[in-house]
């Protein structure tokens, strides 16, 4: 895969050890260095070339404190995707998201079938869900969510001004993993995702 410029990885992206290199400013015998020594892992093609997931890249530099470089930082920082209809939702959610600028990237979908196709291309880690949409409903999307292979597992959170125990019952199964009421808070989305806020 060629990287080119606005190219966002995924934590599945397959990256060659010239890749690796030169995202990290060291000589790519320094990146086989660190295959051969079990600190890297990886599968290898059919010439013998060794290729690493960029998940498993990120997990090496944080654990060893290295620099992240940009081209990863889609793959360290957890992605948000955030399917509503209600500007003053999508505004709040904008202004609430930038305390956890280096952690978080929030893509916004306006409505139920923008959102599913963003799914695709941006592999949120989780999925904050506004249970009034136009068009597909809010239940339906997450039936269709979980009928997918690549996105049965995927967090999903609904979210309600007025949540009632039918709504959440029906959200649990079609297979909502978190319901709660509005405002989506922020903090505790990104508790759910592994990351604490300590600048509060």
């Amino acid at each position: 895969m060629k990287l080119t410029k606005g190219h966002l990885l995924t934590s599945d992206s397959m990256l060659t050890t010239g890749q690796a290199a030169k995202m990290l400013a060291v000589h790519i015998t320094t990146v086989i260095d660190w295959f051969d020594r079990g600190l890297l892992t990886g599968p290898l093609t059919q010439g013998g070339h060794r290729r690493m997931r960029a998940a498993d890249l990120v997990t090496f530099l944080v654990t060893r404190k290295m620099p992240m470089p940009a081209e990863l930082e889609s793959v360290s920082r957890r992605r948000l995707l955030l399917i509503s209809s209600n500007e003053g939702d999508l505004r709040a959610a904008q202004q609430s998201i930038q305390k956890f600028a280096d952690h978080a990237i929030l893509e916004i979908a306006g409505n139920a079938i923008d959102g599913l196709l963003a799914v695709g291309h941006f592999q949120p880690h989780i999925i904050l869900l506004d249970v009034i949409m136009p068009g597909l409903d809010s239940v339906e999307v997450c039936r269709r969510l979980r009928a997918n292979p690549a996105t049965k597992t995927v967090n999903i959170m609904l979210v309600a001004a007025h949540l009632t125990d039918q709504l959440e019952s029906d959200a649990r199964k079609a297979g909502v993993d978190y319901c709660r009421k509005k405002p989506i808070d922020f903090a505790e989305v990104m508790k759910l995702l592994g990351v604490e806020n300590n600048e509060e």
